[in-house]
């Protein structure tokens, strides 16, 4: 049997990193450019859907930080 990685909701698709065949990595930014709709062309940068302007929520709440230090925390260790 074969785990549902896409959820749709009203508003969004959901992505289940858990569920994924690619859950391997290292830390968050490596798992994020395996992620299907993602890309990177520099390691540096996340593209989603090829636009670079995407809002970013943590926990429900929509995030100010900036741009550097999102991608600082994304490739932070994961344990």
């Amino acid at each position: 049997m074969t785990k549902k990685v896409f959820h749709k909701k009203s508003d969004r698709m959901v992505y289940d990193v858990a569920n994924s065949p690619v859950a391997k990595g290292s830390n968050t930014f490596e798992l994020l450019k395996e992620t299907p709709l993602i890309s990177t062309c520099d390691n540096a940068n996340l593209k989603i859907l090829e636009k670079n302007d995407a809002i970013i929520y943590i926990n429900c709440r929509k995030s100010n930080m900036s741009a550097e230090a999102v991608l600082e925390m994304l490739k932070k260790p994961l344990f």
